[in-house]
């Protein structure tokens, strides 16, 4: 059995009941792992923080919800890097789980040698680029390797739920912090992380986890939004490119911005990008 925890904030019990018993329905152990709270950071710290981590700006900038985020899977990382457990599952408390969980995670004899990291999680509208070979280890679903995304916006987005090796854990752990972004693009963006080129990544297709607020076609049907999106959003998102900036801001009146979205779109698919679905 793969060990697994989940991630939740003091501040949030009712999130730690939802997964608690989604994964009493599937009969899969599990373990608490506290998260930090971005709220109770110093000005000082979060500095501190930011300053050693600069390669953001290519994406955006870190907040304080942004750090708490990723401290506390690099926390995580730490625990399983000296842990004895050869792979271990890590859960953040807002997805919707599939059945199929108990068969992934019941043993793992299906996850290649060379694998680093197994993203269940579908990412959602983000286009991201899969080999065409799959690796058919488990039933009715395969197994394929993430490559190297040229584009900093197609990327497997998202760290709600992903397997990791613990001699990954380790090589993370002693990776300088000047090569980590958000933690998502850390693990998984090759255009913009120092990390993720020397990690071996592989994706569950179909994916059988995906976020609360990206399953929920209508907005007002969303349980768990996004506590670390919450501040400064469109502030945090804004990148360096003035040009796209500017094409949003003022091109969307008329219908110019959706014109380069569609090409945008078609540009990637031809290139191989693909969105991976979420299979219940």
């Amino acid at each position: 059995m793969i060990k697994s925890y989940i991630i939740n904030l003091d501040r949030n019990p009712e999130r730690m009941e939802f997964m608690s018993q989604r994964f009493k329905s599937l009969g899969l152990p599990y373990e608490r792992f506290e998260a930090v709270n971005g709220k109770t950071i110093t000005d000082e710290d979060f500095q501190e923080f930011a300053d050693a981590r600069p390669r953001v700006s290519a994406v955006g900038k870190w907040t304080k919800g942004k750090m708490g985020c990723h401290m506390s899977h690099r926390s995580l990382w730490e625990t399983i890097a000296h842990s004895n457990d050869p792979y271990t599952a890590i859960f953040e408390d807002d997805i919707i789980i599939s059945d199929y969980m108990q068969k992934l995670l019941t043993d793992d004899n299906w996850i290649p040698d060379e694998c680093d990291i197994v993203k269940l999680e579908s990412p959602a509208f983000m286009s991201c680029l899969l080999s065409k070979i799959e690796v058919h280890t488990l039933p009715e679903r395969s197994l394929n390797k993430i490559l190297p995304n040229e584009h900093k916006n197609a990327f497997p987005l998202g760290t709600a739920a992903y397997i990791l090796k613990r001699e990954s854990a380790q090589k993370i752990m002693e990776t300088p912090l000047d090569d980590f972004v958000y933690t998502d693009r850390s693990l998984f963006d090759h255009a913009t992380s120092g990390l993720a080129p020397k990690l071996t990544s592989y994706q569950v297709n179909p994916a059988c986890c995906i976020q609360d607020k990206f399953y929920h076609e209508n907005e007002d049907d969303i349980v768990f939004h996004s506590e670390i999106e919450t501040e400064n959003y469109k502030d945090i998102y804004q990148n360096q490119n003035q040009t796209k900036y500017l094409l949003r801001k003022y091109g969307s009146k008329v219908g110019l911005f959706q014109l380069f979205s569609i090409f945008r779109r078609l540009r990637l698919y031809v290139k191989g990008y693909r969105k991976i679905p979420y299979k219940k």
